[in-house]
């Protein structure tokens, strides 16, 4: 895309939501239902700044909304429009990226309390996976000593498993008379 073609968007979208009333319809459209949801009727204000990296400008444009909730705090929304003919794999750690920068600007005292809100979800998740493949070493350790080696299917399963799953099995390794028992379905 040329550069001319991506100011013409650029111009486009900022004079199109420059307008608070066309910008809080805009909003209230692409939100989450959930999330559009929790807006008051009051209109947006626009924010003038910008977060995106400056060789992506041609590219690339955002806007930054204050947005009143009907809980009665003040909220941002973050608009970012792509102007790309494919996907980017590396879009979603652009956009944090861009995130950081309004919390840097907007709220620096609350950054690390925002961040671990953000990061909270995938930290927990690797948690869970990593102590389901532990859990799963332990169990195939167990099995081996008491059965010994373990066909590669019967590992993967093991290892495709959930804690309950794995729970269970561990609990049944401790007396099952042979391996087939540990896996019974009953």
């Amino acid at each position: 895309m040329s550069n001319q073609v991506g100011s013409i968007h650029d111009a486009f979208f900022k004079l199109v939501l420059s307008d608070q009333t066309l910008a809080g319809l805009f909003l209230r459209e692409h939100l989450p239902p959930e999330v559009a949801g929790l807006l008051e009727l009051e209109l947006p204000e626009r924010i003038p700044s910008s977060f995106v990296d400056d060789e992506l400008r041609q590219h690339h444009s955002d806007l930054l909304f204050r947005v009143h909730l009907k809980a009665g705090r003040e909220a941002f929304a973050y608009v970012l429009m792509e102007h790309k003919s494919s996907p980017d794999p590396g879009a979603r750690l652009q956009l944090l990226r861009y995130v950081v920068r309004v919390l840097d600007q907007l709220v620096p005292e609350r950054k690390e309390r925002i961040m671990g809100w953000l990061t909270q979800p995938y930290y927990d998740k690797g948690k869970v996976e990593g102590k389901v493949e532990g859990e799963a070493k332990v169990l195939t350790r167990l099995l081996e000593r008491r059965f010994g080696a373990l066909p590669d299917a019967l590992r993967q399963r093991i290892f495709a498993a959930d804690m309950g799953s794995i729970d269970l099995w561990v609990e049944r390794a401790f007396e099952a008379p042979d391996l087939q028992s540990v896996f019974e379905s009953n």
